[in-house]
């Protein structure tokens, strides 16, 4: 399992705070990342001294029963020895040499009286995995994606709204965690154009497509995040929600499958029926808020939590069959287009071969 960024935390004293305010104040003093009072939050000090590190940024806050310091950090860059995996991610797996680095750059170099790497509280951590899908598959991938099972707490969320349209990522928002799925290469672009800077060379991340889900209430010891299991589980329970199980296929190569697997009359019609509604609606989501108008429920002796059971136990049925439930346009001249959890599989076997 892989990790791109975390947020980690140790609350302190008032004691500690002052003597880890000093001597972060004296070690950047002269240089052009010293610590300065953030603009847009006065209860915070700030520096990027140690970015090039992977260190992006200490943050110092005191509030009147708060101190804190909190670092922001990519783990991969404090593992950089060549610069051959700038762009990468970090193992899990490797985290004993990140903790080494991070140690000896805060509390040996700096002098900071604070926890081993291990012992801070991490508050965000971003589970990810990259997937080398060829740029010309990755528009229809996020529009395919854009149209399956979203839940409403992430849907309705304006974050999401705000970049629903976007034809290089998918962000699904919500308060505690995100699921994100993204054009590793244009999003590099874009950034580097909006900066108006050059960035070291990202060609390759061309044809990566990156999901991550970040999870930003954690609030457990670092130690305990980092673990194989937990980073799995998360990253597969939002997949299999979203996206879920069955590779992609036109609505016609798709009833041809079910008329041919599914023996009873009645199942194969109720099956066909939810196909044709989430095609004509264009997404999961929007079927699922239609549902219940469906000729079959028009006598109101189901109620709407039995009516939604119905609608997941069909939903299921399709990707037990193998056919995701979101089908191919036709204009795209495909009729089959295999679903990425294969893939998936085989990036975590090669991270933590069994």
């Amino acid at each position: 399992m892989t990790v791109d960024k975390m947020y980690v935390v140790y609350e302190m004293t008032g004691a500690e705070y002052h003597d880890t305010f000093e001597k972060l104040w004296s070690y950047f003093k002269g240089t052009r990342h010293g610590l300065r009072r953030d603009k847009y939050d006065k209860s915070v000090y700030v520096t990027n001294g140690l970015s090039e590190y992977g260190i992006q940024e200490i943050r110092l806050r005191r509030l009147w029963n708060y101190h804190a310091i909190e670092v922001r950090m990519r783990p991969e860059l404090l593992n950089e020895i060549d610069g051959s995996n700038y762009y990468g991610l970090t193992r899990i797996s490797e985290f004993g040499e990140v903790s080494m680095k991070f140690d000896y750059i805060l509390r040996d170099s700096i002098g900071l009286n604070v926890p081993s790497f291990f012992e801070w509280i991490a508050k965000r951590v971003e589970y990810t995995v990259d997937l080398n899908v060829g740029e010309a598959l990755i528009p229809k991938l996020l529009f395919l994606y854009k149209s399956g099972n979203i839940p409403p707490y992430m849907l309705h969320d304006d974050v999401t709204r705000r970049y629903f349209e976007s034809d290089t990522n998918l962000y699904l928002n919500s308060t505690t965690v995100t699921a994100h799925w993204y054009d590793r290469y244009r999003t590099l672009q874009e950034k580097e154009k909006k900066a108006k800077k050059s960035y070291k060379d990202y060609s390759v991340t061309r044809g990566i497509l990156r999901y991550e889900v970040q999870c930003k209430d954690c609030n457990e010891k670092v130690r305990d995040v980092l673990s194989v299991e937990q980073c799995r589980k998360r990253l597969w329970y939002f997949y299999e929600l979203i996206v879920g199980k069955g590779d992609y296929y036109t609505l016609n190569k798709a009833k041809e499958i079910i008329n041919d697997k599914v023996k009873s009359e009645k199942k194969r019609m109720s099956l066909n029926q939810l196909l044709d509604l989430i095609n004509e609606c264009g997404s999961v989501w929007l079927a699922k808020l239609r549902f219940a108008e469906q000729p079959e429920f028009s006598s109101g002796k189901q109620n709407l939590k039995q009516i939604m059971d119905r609608f997941s136990s069909r939903l299921n049925k399709l990707r037990d069959l193998g056919i995701n439930p979101v089908c191919l346009p036709s204009g795209w001249g495909i009729s089959r287009l295999s679903n990425l959890d294969g893939m998936m599989c085989e990036y975590f076997e090669a991270q933590y071969p069994r």
